[in-house]
């Protein structure tokens, strides 16, 4: 994972947008998103590759990257970061942790990650069948229980 990036290996646009609550006329709960940055933002993004990934994906933690950057204060951990590609609000990637590098403010080190609740449940759910075994009782009727530990 990079500490700092030359301004060549900068290839990646990002959006970064800031989600703020709110309350509707009808006093429902709603969120907004507000760009951070009035454009798209140049990073370089290290993917996750080799041993890491199949780590990721049997801890349920979905897809995982780094993001190197100019130094701004701009970016708190409630943005989400979107691809130039990406535009889906399930394609939104959230901030895990944000590294001033080497506290010289010249660069920002952002673990960012997307995918993992929905894997968590799947994972948990696969885990909670496989445990499930079909009662003895009868033979004709198949009902369902699970083994107590």
């Amino acid at each position: 994972m990079a500490k700092s990036a030359s301004i060549g290996e900068m290839r990646t646009k990002i959006t970064v947008k800031l989600p703020t609550k709110g309350v509707d006329a009808d006093g429902f709960a709603t969120e907004t998103t507000t760009d951070v940055f009035s454009g798209k933002c140049v990073v370089q993004v290290v993917w996750q590759h080799g041993a890491e990934v199949f780590e990721n994906m049997r801890l349920g933690l979905g897809q995982v990257a780094t993001i190197t950057m100019p130094y701004t204060d701009k970016i708190t951990p409630r943005c989400k970061i979107w691809r130039e590609t990406e535009t889906a609000a399930a394609d939104a990637w959230e901030i895990v942790s944000i590294n001033n590098v080497e506290e010289t403010r010249r660069f920002l080190e952002i673990k960012v990650r997307r995918g993992e609740s929905v894997s968590v449940t799947r994972m948990l759910r696969r885990r909670w069948l496989s445990r499930a075994t079909p009662s003895t009782k009868s033979a004709t009727t198949a009902s369902w229980k699970p083994i107590s530990r």
